[in-house]
């Protein structure tokens, strides 16, 4: 279990204390974010997690993030590869309408769990980038999504690969009220393939004529 001093809203920017911390993990560790009295945490830079598995994991302290509050990239695949598993958090974006809460890339089986994420250009951002390289398995449940322009984003870059095989998006709470642009809940873009995912029992709530519930471009068999 590893922890850090918490810091108060004053501080310019606790990204220091929050990446030392994930850095000195071993793998199985759980990095706990501890709730402050007043105020929140800042991260003016995303962490990026050490490629080992890790647990991160809070009781909804809040962390404001000026283009997003973590990474998860290049895992790798296999029953032998790493896994980030995040519980917990609540991250809401210093600048509404940029960057995304939490990034996956070219990794398997994270799971993102109770958590509430708002204002960001994407909440939870599943992508791929590297030549041959997948995410797939992750698990986004019981999470709380609010006022950003996606809340769900599944991207294939120009060099990934298109699998986000067996993805799981269950039991969400997706409100898109007051977004910026064009709001939509769940994004599948283009070349992205969720076949065999599971999409269940998400309460999704839109407040303009022009938002979307689930948009595919790309494929979900």
């Amino acid at each position: 279990l590893h922890s850090f001093p918490t810091r108060r809203s004053s501080d310019l920017d606790n990204y220091t204390y929050i990446n030392a911390a994930a850095q000195a993990t071993i793998a199985g560790s759980i990095l706990y974010i501890p709730p402050v009295a007043s105020g929140y945490y800042r991260l003016r830079t995303p962490v990026t997690l050490p490629a080992r598995t890790l647990h991160v994991k809070s009781h909804l302290a809040q962390i404001q993030a000026d283009a997003g509050a973590f990474i998860t990239a290049t895992l790798g695949s296999g029953y032998a590869a790493a896994t980030h598993t995040y519980e917990g958090l609540y991250i809401v974006s210093f600048n509404p309408g940029v960057g995304s809460g939490i990034k996956i890339y070219d990794s398997q089986r994270t799971k993102i769990l109770n958590c509430s994420i708002q204002f960001f250009a994407t909440g939870v951002d599943l992508q791929t980038v590297g030549s041959g390289l997948f995410t797939e398995e992750t698990q986004i449940v019981g999470n709380n999504f609010q006022h950003n322009t996606i809340g769900i984003g599944v991207t294939k870059g120009a060099s990934g690969a298109s699998s986000f095989a067996t993805t799981t998006i269950r039991d969400n709470s997706i409100s898109q009220a007051n977004a910026s642009a064009t709001p939509t809940a769940i994004s599948i873009g283009t070349g992205a393939s969720i076949y065999r995912g599971n999409l269940e029992n998400n309460a999704i709530f839109l407040d303009k004529n022009s938002a979307v519930g689930l948009y595919c471009d790309g494929s979900m068999t």
